[in-house]
């Protein structure tokens, strides 16, 4: 058995009793806040990069495999959201609450690959500890509970069902690496263990880009782990082939579709994003061309205030976020010291948030821990043995905080620095240590579990919502905006023309238009205070991008302006374009 589950050596019977009750237990939390997070109906707006997986879905559904290959986003998750939708059949109202379906499955996959890791790990410190005189390690209660509320917290408050992307996804492949490579180092590596460390690299990178630039750190710790040169260089060979084999199937493609050879134009723009300072969208170059011009931007068809269309050549909800690589073709990344000091700034408060403030606590203990230990500067020693976890933790997390973090990036890797560097900790071997660990711990767990969850007030409503029979499912204010435009006589697959913020168009993709044109914040306050002889400009320009209707997320304060018409109850206004 490559895994075993987890049944962790103990001296006595009650020992196993106890690890599989706090198994029980925390699977049952686990689960419990995972169903009610999943439940939760008050996100209104499905993310703009889950519109896009379900349009890369769509082109799943209908073979379209130049439609499903996209240089930003890999293939894996809508592959996923593809085959859920074929086998669900959902109608478009019920489209966003199978994506969140798909997210919970997705998050219990992740706790059973956390169990497989977790188990191997509690094996490592149990060869550890019988290695060790006169000091004690974290026993394997300490673990189970330390690591399931890690689990708990870093996947409902850092990478959450509520986004929609495969940030847990590649958590769970991670905690599957993590697991063989824990495996190997305990000596038990074998050919197997490198196949299928192979495999599941090759469907992190399918799931995730930067998984590609990751799978060499990973492979590079996963050789060390072997103790036999010439086995470790074999091995590892066996690893990369089949890792680079199936990168091929996402990595050919986007030969095939982009014309040149790459993993991902992920780094490129998120270079340009946040280092460079460039806007997501509608970005027409500038005076200096410092970095180039896009060779096909969106169209700007009215200057002040900007109208911006994109009727052609790319489809889906909202095209501008749909390929932003190919609005940006021609642009380069320019080297910029200012950008990257200011995004290490903000990467710096990420990480403070997430270490200190999230996790003030476990700093709290770790260092009661290490100081009560005594070990001085054998503590460093201690610390550096534990590179199996903590190089791949600190290399994940420092190329993220060079260009952007999000916490829901850095879950899977927080929890591996987190065990990594609690495995460091050695106490004498006393009684009065094993009740200052117990004390320790426990403490950590009140304070990591008051902050792990959803917060009370929205559980509340959302079980009482349930109870009532009055939940609403998640997106359900946007099928009302969806449903009365169909009964104003916008068709799917019609366009339409938007004024405000196009990211935020949950609307349009339940109502299978297409986003053709738009005037972005802040410009549409100037639509609004305009004269009538402007504003009807403005509708003709719009009108002229072949757009059925022209709809607002939000009217002025004043009376309604003639023409316009409320999309049902909602805040939304539409104006039918001849």
């Amino acid at each position: 058995m490559i895994f075993p589950l987890l049944s962790a050596p103990s001296s006595s019977m009650s020992d196993r009793l106890q690890q599989r009750w706090l198994i029980g237990l925390f699977w049952c939390l686990a689960l419990g806040s995972g169903v009610i997070q999943a439940l939760d109906p008050y996100k209104i707006f499905m993310d703009p990069d889950g519109i896009c997986y379900l349009d890369m879905s769509d082109a799943w559904l209908r073979g379209d495999w130049h439609g499903a290959i996209n240089s930003l986003w890999p293939p894996l998750y809508p592959g996923i959201l593809s085959l859920a939708r074929y086998v669900l059949h959902p109608s478009p109202r019920w489209e966003f609450p199978v994506v969140r379906l798909v997210n919970f499955i997705i998050y219990l996959f992740t706790l059973g690959c956390f169990h497989v890791f977790l188990s191997e790990w509690i094996q490592y410190q149990h060869h550890r500890q019988t290695t060790l005189t006169r000091v004690i390690l974290l026993p394997a209660w300490a673990w189970l509970s330390l690591g399931y509320v890690l689990f708990i917290w870093s996947s409902l408050k850092l990478i959450t069902i509520l986004e929609d992307s495969p940030d847990m996804l590649v958590a769970a492949f991670v905690y599957l690496l993590a697991g063989i490579m824990v495996r190997n180092y305990r000596g038990l590596y074998n050919r197997t263990n490198f196949i299928l460390f192979g495999i599941i690299l090759g469907l992190s990178y399918l799931a995730k880009a930067y998984m590609f630039i990751m799978g060499f750190v990973f492979i590079g710790v996963l050789i060390c782990t072997v103790k036999n040169f010439k086995m470790a260089i074999r091995y590892g060979l066996i690893s990369f082939i089949i890792f680079f084999a199936l990168g091929s199937l996402y990595i050919i493609p986007l030969y095939i579709t982009k014309g040149r050879l790459m993993f991902s134009d992920s780094g490129t723009l998120n270079y340009l994003f946040h280092i460079n300072g460039l806007p997501y969208i509608h970005w027409q170059g500038d005076a200096s061309g410092r970095y180039g011009l896009p060779t096909h931007p969106t169209r700007e068809v009215w200057h002040h205030p900007h109208v911006y269309e994109f009727v052609t050549p790319i489809g889906g909800t909202y095209p501008p976020w749909e390929d932003p690589a190919y609005w940006y073709d021609g642009v380069r990344p320019v080297f910029n010291l200012g950008g990257h000091l200011r995004v290490l700034m903000a990467s710096a408060r990420t990480y403070y948030k997430i270490f200190f403030v999230a996790g003030g606590g476990l700093i709290i203990g770790l260092f009661t821990l290490y100081i009560m230990g005594r070990r001085g500067l054998s503590g460093i020693r201690d610390i550096a043995a534990q590179w199996v976890l903590l190089i791949p933790a600190i290399a994940a997390l420092g190329l993220q905080g060079l260009v952007h973090v999000e916490p829901r990036y850095t879950g899977s890797f927080v929890v591996l620095l987190w065990l990594g560097l609690f495995s460091a900790v050695q106490l004498p071997a006393s009684q009065d240590s094993r009740r200052l660990i117990t004390g320790t711990v426990v403490t950590m767990l009140v304070v990591m579990l008051s902050t792990s969850s959803l917060p009370l007030s929205r559980q509340v409503y959302v079980m009482h919502d349930l109870f009532k029979g009055v939940y609403r499912p998640w997106g359900y204010e946007q099928w009302q905006v969806a449903n009365s435009l169909h009964q104003l006589g916008i068709a799917p697959g019609d366009p339409v023309a938007f004024i405000g913020d196009g990211f935020d168009n949950s609307w349009a993709r339940l109502a299978r238009v297409r986003i053709v044109a738009e005037m972005r914040p802040p410009e549409e306050k100037d639509f609004w205070a305009a004269d009538a002889e402007v504003r009807q400009q403005l509708i003709s320009v719009f009108a002229k991008t072949g757009a059925k209707a022209l709809v607002t997320a939000q009217m002025p304060d004043t009376a309604p302006i003639p023409g316009w018409r409320q999309v049902g109850t909602t805040a939304y206004y539409a104006y039918l374009l001849p």
